[in-house]
């Protein structure tokens, strides 16, 4: 039965129908809140992405086999961040869609392709990380650079099969005004949302699961056999030092008891600081930290738009799930684009150094002149001969 209000202008006291509650369309507020959010991680994601990507491609060093697979990440989270991110912040306007179905079925298919292609990305780093620490000595033949770009082709092709059966009526796409947004209808298409599902968060999951765990093992092993060795290291010296004391004090004279003393002293400070030797650094801590990082970001930023696409088969998502919900499932969806530059960019000690080299140039060549100086002189001239070495003065290059 469809509910009725009534018209309060007093003229006519006639009902009419309006639309249920479950079926409202969002505020303006909730429109105007969700772009902004959205934009909000365009732009922090649209800055790593560029950094990181600007130091791989200009560091010729950094360009290895695994790093190319790193640019592809970064080439589809600015794919993604600048082709379907602004139309998902255009359609936050409420009841506000310009074009037709047959865009918006488009739009759909534009954005699992980006996401396919990363998710298929990920899947290879895993796999490339595993052969790397497994498998060190037969990794070059392995992977190669010819093998790689296959691998990279291999992403995209996979990619536009799994995006691209909404294309040709398998699944359908339309554009949910209650929650402003172009969406698939998963429960048009039970099989497709099965299998995208599996593409999206089960297969990646359970290889990215197998290669780090192997991983972390190797790190565990590793950690345990550098303190073994350091502990043994640490008795043989004070073993070594015993029997070195012991020979010293049954062949000295009782009138060299003074030098004696003098020297076990000196012996005793190095048997003490070899007693308790610094443990190695804790490979397998840092390798859990991290593993736990790369696969708690990726079931943070899937796993939510997965799990309304399966529950999308039984239940009418558009109408019982939250507005509100659907808004954060699109924030985390996108939030795997500024997440990707810091897991497998910055993380990267050579990677880190080089992003935080860049940056420095770029506040030096930004930082206002202090001091006024001479451009025939070059830095370090003006620096030593001027008397001036604790003043700020630029070279030729930055003047």
């Amino acid at each position: 039965m469809t509910p009725t209000c009534t018209n309060s202008t007093g003229e006519d006291n006639s009902s009419q129908a309006c639309m249920p509650l479950s079926k409202m369309p969002i505020s303006l507020a909730h429109g105007i809140i969700r772009a902004t959010v959205l934009f909000a991680f365009l732009a922090v994601s649209f800055v790593g992405n560029v950094v990181l990507g600007y130091v791989l491609n200009h560091k010729p060093q950094l360009m290895q086999v695994s790093n190319r697979f790193v640019f592809n990440l970064l080439i589809t989270d600015l794919l993604q961040i600048t082709i379907v991110a602004p139309w998902v912040i255009a359609t936050s306007i409420p009841a506000f869609w310009p074009l037709n179905s047959q865009f918006c079925t488009a739009l759909v298919s534009l954005t699992h392709l980006f996401a396919f292609a990363t998710v298929n990305t990920i899947m290879v780093v895993s796999v490339d990380r595993y052969l790397c620490i497994i498998h060190p000595l037969s990794y070059p033949s392995m992977m190669t650079t010819r093998r790689a770009h296959k691998l990279l082709q291999g992403t995209w092709f996979l990619a536009i099969l799994q995006s691209t059966p909404p294309l040709y009526n398998w699944g359908q796409a339309t554009f949910d005004e209650r929650n402003a947004l172009c969406s698939m209808i998963w429960g048009g298409s039970p099989v497709y949302t099965m299998i995208s599902v599996a593409s999206f968060i089960v297969v990646p999951l359970a290889v990215m699961i197998g290669c780090y765990s192997a991983v972390f093992g190797v790190a565990r092993r590793q950690h345990a056999l550098l303190y073994n060795n350091a502990k043994s290291r640490s008795l043989g010296v004070r073993a070594k030092d015993s029997v070195k004391t012991e020979n010293r004090r049954g062949i000295k004279k009782r009138d060299e008891f003074q030098d004696e003393n003098e020297f076990q002293s000196k012996d005793g400070g190095r048997r003490n600081s070899n007693c308790n030797p610094p443990l190695p650094p804790c490979y397998q801590c840092k390798a859990a930290r991290v593993i736990f990082l790369i696969i708690f970001s990726y079931m943070i930023s899937l796993g939510p738009y997965c799990f309304i696409a399966v529950l999308a088969v039984w239940v009418d998502v558009q109408t019982k799930v939250p507005q509100w919900a659907i808004t954060i499932i699109i924030w985390l969806f996108f939030l795997q684009c500024c997440i990707h530059p810091y897991v497998y960019g910055y993380m990267n000690q050579s990677i880190k150094k080089e992003i935080n080299e860049v940056l420095r140039k770029l506040l030096r060549k930004n930082r206002p002149f202090t001091e006024v100086s001479h451009r025939d002189l070059h830095e370090t001239e003006a620096g030593i001969e001027g008397g001036i070495e604790d003043k700020i003065v630029p070279s030729y290059e930055s003047a």
